[in-house]
């Protein structure tokens, strides 16, 4: 049987406006997505003096959200793109929680919609190649599929 695996190119990262209704707008040339929406559960130790040899008993705790780095080119002052990536470091010293969606490349294009808030960014100008900017969203809340 042949593999079903897809690439990755044609990922779409759009950020909504918090308006009603919601529009989201894309984040131009985006170069890696590493890391997903969603959270992965704290760790609750409830190991006591009556537990039975010296295994950690466990329970799942509180979810916390993951983060997730994001990688696009820079584009040149004034282009449309850096409008929605500029307002991501403004929204990053507000400390603004918005919602994102990433739009996967499948046959039928799988969306996660999730709200996140910017935890870090950076612009980078390497001497070799070209501009990038990085930032990180901390992820909030539960996201979902469709």
């Amino acid at each position: 049987m042949l593999s079903q695996a897809k690439l990755g190119k044609g990922t779409v990262l759009k950020v909504g406006d918090s308006g009603s209704p919601e529009v989201f707008t894309a984040i131009p040339e985006i170069l890696e997505i590493s890391g997903s929406p969603g959270g992965a559960p704290d760790e609750v130790s409830v190991f006591n003096h009556d537990s039975t040899g010296m295994w950690d008993e466990t329970l799942s705790g509180i979810i916390r959200g993951k983060q997730i780095t994001v990688r696009a080119n820079w584009n040149k002052a004034g282009a449309s793109g850096n409008t929605a990536v500029l307002a991501l470091q403004s929204d990053m010293e507000a400390g603004t929680v918005r919602n994102f969606t990433i739009t996967l490349p499948t046959t039928t294009p799988e969306i996660v919609t999730f709200a996140a808030h910017v935890m870090d960014w950076q612009m980078l100008p390497p001497t070799a190649t070209q501009m990038v900017v990085e930032f990180v969203l901390k992820s909030t809340g539960s996201p979902i599929w469709s």
